[in-house]
């Protein structure tokens, strides 16, 4: 459905309002209202997997972002607490901290699999990296801002999710947290799962009443710290710090890959890092605009540079990208070009599709990915009521 169209049929306010495609305007809101209305209110993170499976499954990372943006939501309301389904979301994190059974507290995803093609294929539920990290941020946020929240539980449970990760003997050769808790996994030094759990690291280490395991997770998370500046690229075009993927894959990041990088090293700037001073915030957010088209009006799956990536950005990519863009103001000139983005992704049923329909790639509905669109535009809708 085109974006005019879109607009007319939910009866908000045009994308061009005022005549400033970049400026905020009740698109969000709108649309977000329509999107939370789809989720399953009793399991708001089920549904078609991106993973090799041909069932509907429940993925962390969906229940996490489903509760991530239900704060964001209740702030944009003005309700004080989190609106439902964010609390069932958030039990349902609590609830499954632990779901292979191993004793390991953490999160991954539901289905084996190949993480490197490497031919070492992970255990459905091994804790990976980065599920534990998004989890444990959704978790600490609902702590934060919820009275009603089960605040004890919540610590309890993110303690015990990063402790096996203060053991030095499991990081990368690089000195950063591995990619997931499997050994086969050590050998990849993997920028965006480090760094997001060093920024839910560091964060944790204010929180703690345990000064031991504070300075340790300062420890850890100045590690992966220290592997992300010795390992920095630097755009010549603008200037823009950005990583590979891996140390041993000497490829950029996609958006939300590049994205969680941004993320995690905020994240420990704003909870004070040792090593804040070394980072360039502007440098280090100015790398998502490398992620508009030469025009600067479309999205692009890899950054411009990488120009022999021609695939059209996921609705994985557009989600994260919105959360990023409305929260981090130096990337407001991308706020409206990602609004604008929206529509594409709209299918006949009412869900989003996983690439725009104008994509000839094999399509479908991903639970997980719709739950990152939810999110992305929670925040901006939250955004855009906070600078009003």
């Amino acid at each position: 459905m085109h974006a005019a169209a879109l607009v007319a049929t939910l009866g908000v306010t045009s994308l061009t309002a005022c005549g400033n495609r970049d400026r905020p305007t009740d698109f969000p809101a709108a649309v977000l209202d329509k999107l939370q209305a789809s989720l399953d209110a009793d399991h708001p993170g089920r549904g078609m997997t991106d993973y090799p499976s041909d069932l509907p499954d429940d993925i962390p990372k969906a229940y996490a972002m489903v509760l991530l943006g239900e704060i964001a939501r209740g702030r944009l309301l003005g309700a004080g607490e989190v609106p439902r389904p964010g609390p069932v979301a958030g039990t349902w994190l609590l609830d499954h901290a632990d779901e292979n059974r191993d004793g390991v507290t953490g999160w991954g995803v539901p289905i084996a699999w190949d993480a490197y093609g490497d031919g070492s294929i992970n255990p459905a539920n091994t804790e990976y990296a980065i599920s534990t990290a998004i989890s444990i941020h959704a978790l600490l946020d609902w702590a934060e801002v919820s009275d009603k929240a089960p605040r004890q539980r919540i610590l309890d449970t993110v303690e015990k999710a990063l402790l096996p990760y203060l053991d030095s003997r499991i990081r990368s050769p690089a000195g950063m947290s591995p990619y997931s808790l499997k050994t086969s996994d050590r050998p990849y030094d993997t920028f965006n799962p480090a760094a997001y759990l060093a920024g839910q690291m560091q964060r944790f280490s204010r929180i703690t009443n345990d000064a031991a395991m504070a300075a340790k997770l300062r420890e850890a998370a100045d590690s992966t710290m220290r592997a992300l500046l010795a390992h920095k690229q630097i755009n010549p075009e603008g200037g823009d710090w950005y990583w590979n993927y891996s140390i041993q894959e000497a490829v950029p990041n996609d958006l939300p890959h590049a994205s969680y990088i941004v993320d995690g090293i905020v994240a420990y700037l704003v909870h004070g890092g040792q090593l804040s001073d070394r980072f360039d915030r502007p440098k280090v957010v100015a790398h998502l605009l490398q992620f508009l088209d030469a025009k600067g009006e479309g999205l692009r799956a890899w950054p411009r540079f990488k120009a022999d990536v021609t695939m059209p950005a996921r609705l994985y990519d557009l989600g994260i990208a919105m959360h990023v863009a409305c929260s981090e103001q130096a990337l407001a000139p991308m706020r409206g070009k990602l609004f604008a983005q929206v529509p594409a992704y709209l299918g006949a049923d009412g869900h989003y599709m996983k690439y725009p329909l104008s994509s000839e790639r094999p399509n479908l509905v991903v639970a997980e990915y719709e739950a990152y669109l939810f999110r992305g535009l929670a925040s901006c809708a939250a955004e855009t009521m906070r600078v009003r």
